[in-house]
């Protein structure tokens, strides 16, 4: 699968709801992602380096799930969502390996540093 392929399967598709797609064995270098009919959205056992979500008014799923045997080093991918305001589920993000844009607005995680070790 090429990068473009994706978007012209979208655009000859105006009534689908669902993308899926399941283990792409060779690293997809982008996916993206417009339309104002998808509602869910499922990579499961794909690599891209991006992923961008954009103008998908209908959206209200996205599921990322990698391999977790993939050396994370060479498999970093960033997440771009824009437009999206139904959006209510985002599952399995790898902040060890995905980084996350929401509107311009980079997700960081905070982890507290713990000063005291109880046993």
């Amino acid at each position: 699968m090429k990068s473009q392929d994706l978007s012209l399967v979208l655009a000859v598709c105006p009534a689908l709801e669902t993308v899926e797609i399941l283990a792409s064995r060779n690293k997809i270098p982008t996916v993206r992602m417009s339309s104002h009919t998808i509602r869910n959205t499922l990579l499961w056992k794909s690599v891209a380096k991006e992923v961008n979500v954009l103008d998908t008014p209908c959206l209200s799923r996205v599921v990322l799930w990698q391999d977790l045997l993939l050396p994370h080093s060479r498999y970093n991918s960033k997440v771009t969502i824009s437009r999206a305001t139904k959006m209510r589920i985002f599952g399995y993000l790898d902040t060890g390996i995905n980084t996350l844009v929401i509107n311009e607005t980079t997700v960081k995680v905070f982890v507290p540093l713990l000063d005291t070790i109880y046993l």
